[in-house]
């Protein structure tokens, strides 16, 4: 099924953001693959193509897919699914180096969401996307991590590409200076470049629980709505005040280093 909000009209939306061949990197087996580069940021500056990659699960990439993505010469590749998503969707072979997990749920598994159905809806889904803001801990790894590729070029992703990457992604491009607004449209884009068919054809256990689920909630659960990242965002703004407060006393980093990241990602 795909997502309502999939229309020719966001499709025309997103690349009046930016031409889609520079926006995506089309691949045969891995869907909603983006460069974030190209948003400009508030002080007038414009994040860097060719450093900042996003996409849904790789176990489905074609031997030609794989030579692409190597072309990118990524330093990185953040994997934020859990065990058992790894263990279902196998990653194909990548650089040991490159190649690491950082499970951002401690689960996601379809059988305890299929147990609690009758309380999802977009107001739990929101509800779940402020909560994204609360793992401090992962957060935390993630940063450290990016800082040490001292500018280099990574991707991050989860099963969908959707909603720890959502978070993931808008959480960077906050660290980059790049405008709340500007974060919803690219967290919006998931809308048009993710392969949802493939998506399910890949793991049957979502496909199972979505037989037993009403049109609406399927609805709710595939599409990346504003309402969710507009949550988390505003965690971080009202919960703990405010990005920059965020960066330095919850998660321990320096302006020193927000600035360092600027430098390496932001021209």
């Amino acid at each position: 099924m795909q997502p309502q909000s999939n229309t020719d009209a966001m499709q025309a939306h997103a690349e009046h953001i930016t031409p889609a061949a520079e926006r995506v990197v089309a691949l045969q087996g891995v869907s909603n693959f983006r460069d974030m580069g190209g948003y400009e940021t508030e002080d007038q500056r414009t994040v860097k193509w060719g450093k900042l990659f996003r996409s849904a699960d790789l176990s489905r990439a074609t031997a030609e897919d794989i030579e692409k993505i190597a072309s990118l010469q990524l330093a990185w590749i953040c994997d934020l699914r859990t065990l058992g998503e790894r263990t279902s969707n196998v990653t194909p072979v990548f650089a040991a180096e490159v190649n690491e997990h950082l499970s951002f749920l401690d689960s996601a598994d379809p059988n305890a969401m299929l147990k609690s159905q009758q309380a999802l809806s977009e107001e739990l889904l929101v509800e779940l996307n402020r909560q994204m803001a609360h793992r401090i801990e992962v957060i935390r790894s993630f940063v450290k991590r990016w800082l040490s590729l001292e500018g280099k070029p990574f991707l991050f992703h989860c099963m969908a590409g959707k909603d720890r990457t959502g978070f993931i992604g808008a959480f960077i491009l906050r660290a980059l200076g790049v405008p709340l607004e500007q974060i919803k449209q690219d967290y919006a884009l998931t809308n048009v470049y993710l392969n949802t068919k493939g998506l399910l054809q890949a793991n049957d256990s979502q496909l199972e629980m979505m037989k037993q689920m009403s049109p609406a909630i399927i609805q709710a659960l595939m599409e990346a709505r504003e309402a969710y990242i507009a949550a988390a965002m505003d965690e971080i703004d009202q919960r703990f005040g405010g990005f920059e407060l965020y960066w330095q006393q919850t998660l321990g980093f320096t302006e020193v280093e927000l600035q360092q990241l600027r430098t390496w990602y932001v021209e």
